[in-house]
């Protein structure tokens, strides 16, 4: 990249810092409460899913290149489905009343994070925990 005056030059450093912002503070985020579970890509993208929407909550291995076409936030070609990962390949899958699919990516995370939302759970949800 060359720089020549001072506009193109803060476009340089804004796009570095964009750069350093996407690598450095941008990652996964799987959150329980009363109300919920909400799903993150931080900052970027999020989804909120009340405990009456979810319908089986579970651990599955996925492929992303060969299922979603890569990382991030991403659908799935095969069904109906969206991948929540930043190279993850062990996911925790969250499955909806309707049938929608979101992929967590959480590695080695992926079990523990499943036994703490069944824990978040209200005795009153309806939902399928396996791990």
């Amino acid at each position: 990249m060359h720089v020549d005056t001072p506009s193109g030059a803060i476009v340089a450093l804004l796009s570095v810092v964009a750069l350093l912002v996407v690598t450095f503070c941008s990652g996964v985020c799987l959150r329980a409460g009363e109300r919920g579970v909400s799903v993150s890509v931080v900052p970027f993208w999020g989804r909120r899913l009340r405990w009456d929407q979810l319908a089986r909550v579970d651990v599955e291995e996925v492929r992303a290149l060969e299922d979603f076409g890569g990382w991030g936030v991403t659908g799935s070609h095969r069904g109906p489905g969206i991948l929540v990962s930043m190279g993850e390949s062990r996911t925790v899958r969250l499955t909806t009343t309707d049938g929608r699919s979101y992929f967590v990516g959480l590695g080695d995370q992926a079990v523990d994070a499943v036994d703490a939302l069944r824990a978040s759970a209200p005795p009153s949800a309806e939902v399928h925990f396996t791990v």
